[in-house]
């Protein structure tokens, strides 16, 4: 993975189910790079289903290249719906050549894997109707301050998938007008060939 990262041409890189800031910096050493996490509480931890093992924490986190300017940094306990279980959300300002940028990070509810989450009773799709709505009025606030945005993470949902409603949500504001949020993500495919359609974007 060290390797992996030390080939990568980029400034900023999101990162999901990190345990801690440590265990991101074996992999982006910090002589080179700022590294963030989100303040999530860990979790207790359980017995891993097939492997036996013990359950590590899972947090998003950014690592950012050193040299680029971090304004904020916020840990969003809201994506997280006051449950111990779900994780917060990871929000970095950055200076960039087109002015102030802000980057959310995401690891949303696991299991609502339908086109329509407001059409299914089941629990995960519950909790994903609301983390949505959350998230949906994210994009908003920052379409109407017309501040430059980026969205990225493990969505745990097929937005990829023509007629996702969430995807439709989050591509048409509340006044009717288009937002400017464009899904770079449209097109790809997953390596797995069980599950074609990513759900990490």
């Amino acid at each position: 993975m060290k390797d992996y990262a030390q080939s990568l041409n980029t400034d900023v890189v999101g990162l999901q189910e990190v345990a801690s800031k440590e265990a991101i910096e074996q992999i982006f050493p910090k002589k080179n790079w700022q590294v963030f996490i989100s303040d999530r509480p860990d979790s207790e931890s359980y017995k891993c289903r097939e492997s036996g093992r013990m359950s590590s924490q899972q947090k998003v986190g950014f690592a950012v290249r050193k040299g680029i300017e971090v304004q904020q940094v916020k840990s969003l306990p809201e994506l997280a719906l006051d449950s111990r279980g779900l994780r917060y959300g990871l929000e970095l300002t950055i200076e960039s050549p087109h002015g102030l940028l802000s980057i959310l990070n995401v690891h949303m509810k696991s299991g609502c894997f339908v086109d329509d989450y407001r059409e299914s009773d089941r629990k995960s799709c519950q909790t994903y109707a609301q983390q949505a709505a959350w998230l949906d009025n994210w994009v908003e606030q920052k379409e109407a301050s017309d501040t430059a945005y980026i969205v990225l993470g493990d969505f745990n949902h097929r937005l990829s998938v023509d007629g996702n409603v969430f995807m439709d949500q989050l591509e048409q504001n509340t006044n009717g007008e288009p937002s400017s949020l464009q899904h770079i993500t449209q097109q790809l495919v997953s390596c797995h060939p069980r599950y074609p359609d990513p759900i990490d974007h």
